[in-house]
């Protein structure tokens, strides 16, 4: 107790950021099973924990890590990960706060705001998604970098230090670990790439380069280790050209898959992948020529920035929780701005917070309500509404969703598989049985026109229970075939209508 007490006085400011994060984190370990990603990476997850290989067996379109951890038994534990993950995360963004500014008074406010932000609705804080996973990884990586003999050559104007081999492999492992929860964590990576170039641009010396060379090394071997070991574990799984298509390659198709809402020629220019780039080149020459009037360390996080700011709009499109990605960066160069009064990184500053501000308001990104969802779990939690109306105002399809997935519970044994023809991976997950294909939604079968494929694996599987979303529209004339021939209709409720399976004698 001797030796915690002077810890916990040290850090007691950062102790209070987390006991209020944990107390409004409370409300997320009650939320039904009403969001898509999250009842994705459920029941991915839990198809994994009855077998099945990733990508060759079941389908999403993320890398593995995330699916990893919700191989959990319930959306209760999945939260409750979460809760514990994002303690762990902003822990990692104080340290790297500690490390960047001089002031107590800063880092409390940076870490404040990080925890503000990622916490409550309005980016969708309070929803297990991808980025926020990333997040954690991309954190201890950058607690490291931040801490090592390179960033302070780079931070203090030094034209040499000392190479750590352990710390920059390290370095390497936890960015691709971030990598192999979400690709664009690869431009958080690149936020570090700058450092070594200002580092080389300040002394031409063979000893520098050496240097710079060795840790660069060390940072990609540390990146492309865990990228191998996944490699060579779907190439043993048989699944090595699933992970390539599935894992990565989707991606680029998903990022050029959606129309801005914006009709001005410029605009839409800077909303392309040309016009992203030199956003993010102006302010990396920016740095680069006006670097005797920014100071290292704000140079350092306003890259950081730009390029976070550039992979939440890889895709242009209006989801929240896309710009989660850039609210460390974001963070740190709030305070950053208000720490000195150097004219020209205000301008700069407030310019890169312009332009992320004002992409919410082009893409029309719709922020959640902290009073309606703090208010809806009040009501709930004080038992002045029930729990089927607290569902409800979360997703409309809860109380249909409820229903048949216990029924499916009670009257389908656990390794028995069914098929949803719709958009509603939470029934998988609530009913916590596996689909009769590799797909979880039907706009995954329409996107890899998996007709087919899906056909052949409901025959082959013949899963007792079919269940038709009455707003899917798709064409999908063989399914339809099958289902009138051997199955019958076993109640029409308003969101779903369940059939069963006919076993001829």
């Amino acid at each position: 107790m001797r030796r915690l007490l002077p810890f916990l006085q040290k850090h007691e400011a950062l102790l209070i950021v987390l006991v209020v994060l944990i107390f409004l984190r409370i409300p997320n370990l009650f939320e039904p099973y009403w969001y898509g990603d999250e009842a994705i990476y459920l029941t991915v997850g839990t198809a994994m924990r009855h077998g099945a290989v990733l990508y060759r067996d079941i389908i999403d379109h993320k890398t593995p890590i995330i699916y990893i951890f919700a191989m959990v038994p319930s959306e209760f534990w999945f939260k409750f990960l979460f809760l514990n993950w994002m303690v762990i995360t902003t822990s990692l963004f104080y340290s790297i706060c500690s490390r960047l500014f001089s002031s107590m008074k800063q880092t409390i406010v940076a870490v404040s705001i990080f925890a503000l932000l990622t916490t409550l609705p309005w980016f969708e804080g309070h929803i297990a998604n991808g980025e926020l996973f990333v997040m954690g990884f991309i954190l201890a990586g950058m607690a490291l970098f931040v801490r090592s003999s390179l960033f302070a050559a780079f931070e203090k104007g030094k034209t040499s230090f000392v190479v750590e081999p352990f710390r920059m492999f390290l370095v390497g492992i936890c960015m691709s670990l971030g990598i192999l929860t979400k690709v664009p964590a690869v431009f958080d990576v690149a936020a570090i790439v700058p450092v070594f170039g200002f580092v080389f641009l300040r002394s031409f010396n063979l000893k520098n380069f050496r240097s710079l060379l060795s840790s660069g090394i060390l940072i990609w071997i540390g990146l492309f280790v865990p990228i191998i070991l996944s490699i060579a574990y779907f190439a043993w799984q048989h699944g090595l050209a699933d992970y390539a298509q599935f894992g990565f390659l989707y991606n680029f198709r998903y990022s050029k898959e959606f129309s801005i809402p914006v009709t001005q020629p410029l605009l839409q220019f800077l909303f392309t992948m040309p016009g992203k780039l030199l956003i993010v080149g102006i302010f990396g020459f920016s740095t680069l020529i006006l670097q005797k009037f920014m100071r290292p360390m704000f140079r350092f996080i306003l890259l950081w920035f730009t390029l976070s700011l550039f992979a939440s709009l890889l895709s242009s499109r209006p989801y929240p929780h896309y710009f989660l990605q850039m609210l460390p960066a974001f963070s740190l160069l709030v305070v950053a701005l208000f720490s000195k009064n150097y004219i020209v990184e205000k301008l700069a500053g407030v310019s890169a917070l312009f332009l992320g501000i004002g992409a919410l308001f082009l893409l029309h990104v719709g922020l959640y309500s902290i009073r309606d969802y703090y208010s809806n779990f009040l009501q709930f939690a004080t038992h002045r509404i029930s729990a089927i109306e607290y569902r409800d105002r979360f997703n409309p399809l809860m109380n249909d969703t409820y229903a048949v997935a216990q029924n499916i519970r009670e009257t389908t044994k656990p390794k028995d598989k069914i098929f949803i023809w719709g958009t509603n991976p939470m029934l998988y997950a609530l009913s916590r049985r596996d689909p009769a294909g590799r797909f979880t939604v039907s706009f995954h079968i329409k996107d890899f026109n998996a007709y087919q494929e899906t056909m052949a694996s409901i025959e082959q599987t013949q899963p007792p229970v079919i269940i038709l979303m009455n707003d899917e529209n798709g064409k999908f004339d063989a399914f339809y075939a099958y289902l009138q021939k051997n199955y019958v209709m076993s109640k029409r409720l308003p969101t779903m209508t369940v059939y069963r399976r006919v076993v001829w004698k």
